[in-house]
């Protein structure tokens, strides 16, 4: 019987923190947003300096609505916290898309499909990772600790949540049918492993990407210019595969809502494979480190789960599958300034 190591007090952290943040974000889905002031709206917007119960209030006919802001989380963009994530108030565009974009669970594997191998250095196979709603908008670190953004990432993630609560969001990469980095080929995507002595190549089954990880850095052709995907660099500590990823063509996503990364930062990867309740994981814990943006490094966690059945390649025509059927230009999507 092969010995596994227990998860570690990242892995459990990071449990406990996507748990919270899916029964947080689930309570806010489950309210149906009043399209006209009532009220109780109204004694929302007026009430700037008391606390946020633990409770929804409810409005005439039984509809629930968000609590008040909180007044130690409101920023000069308006945005405040709630249940739902920042937002400019209830019913905004915020609500109504993480509603919209909020599928059901991915079912579990039939039994028998087979397992990855034993060796915790060899992470071949297809992965998954299913943590969908916590990705909408990263607002703690894995630690639970505020974002430590400075003025300038503060302005950026605050535009492109402003953006999109008015149903006018910027221009990520992947409405530009550009590649998004590794951090969105990680959620709710199925990704294929293949793994060599001198590098390990991850490709995204739904958007046909490739993240490239070289172990020797000799095999890195020389720099002609920062790329999308940025150059990764890994190396071994232990059973644990360090990879440090820079040289980014254009801002990054972090996450669905925009959490930034300026082109000068730097994301370091610990990925380690686990073997937890009877089923395998790849645990993968990224330090954002970019003085452009942010105050000190921060940290997040994700993870993968052992799925086959998940391999196949679905077709992919970025232009038509991006929300409109005659391509990028009526998307409804805005330009993304440079500042």
């Amino acid at each position: 019987m092969i010995a596994h190591n227990p998860p570690s007090a990242a892995a459990r952290c990071f449990v406990a923190g996507a748990l919270a943040t899916l029964l947080a974000l689930s309570a806010g889905n489950a309210s149906a947003q009043p399209q006209s002031k009532t009220p109780q709206d109204k004694a929302s917007e007026d009430q700037t300096t008391q606390e946020v119960p633990e409770r929804t209030m409810s409005a005439p006919g039984g509809a629930a609505v968000l609590p008040p802001p909180d007044p130690n989380e409101v920023r000069k963009s308006g945005l405040y916290i709630g249940k739902a994530g920042f937002s400019t108030g209830p019913g905004g565009g915020l609500d109504k898309e993480l509603i919209r974009n909020n599928p059901p669970p991915t079912p579990d594997p039939a039994p028998g499909l087979g397992e990855p191998s034993a060796d915790l250095r060899d992470f071949s196979g297809s992965w998954y990772g299913d943590q969908f709603l916590p990705a909408f908008e990263i607002m703690t670190d894995m630690y639970g600790a505020k974002l430590p953004f400075n003025e300038a990432g503060r302005t950026v993630a605050d535009r492109r949540l402003v953006a999109m609560d008015r149903g006018k969001p910027l221009m990520s990469p992947s409405i530009l049918c550009r590649p998004s980095g590794p951090d969105w080929m990680l959620v709710r995507i199925s990704t294929r492993f293949y793994q060599s002595k001198d590098r390990i190549d991850v490709f995204s089954t739904a958007d046909h990407s490739w993240w490239s990880i070289a172990l020797d850095p000799a095999l890195l052709p020389p720099a002609k210019g920062k790329t999308y995907m940025g150059r990764s660099v890994g190396h071994w500590e232990g059973d644990t595969l360090v990879v440090e990823n820079t040289d980014f063509k254009t801002r990054r996503w972090l996450s669905f809502r925009g959490t930034p990364v300026s082109p000068e930062g730097k994301l370091s990867y610990r990925i380690r494979k686990l073997h937890d309740g009877g089923k395998w994981y790849l645990e993968i814990v990224t330090t954002v480190d970019d003085p452009a943006y942010y105050t000190r490094p921060w940290r997040f966690a994700r993870s993968l789960t052992w799925r086959p059945d998940l391999s196949l390649v679905d077709e992919f025509d970025c232009e038509e599958q991006i929300g409109s059927p005659t391509g990028v230009g009526d998307t409804g999507t805005m330009p993304e300034t440079s500042d």
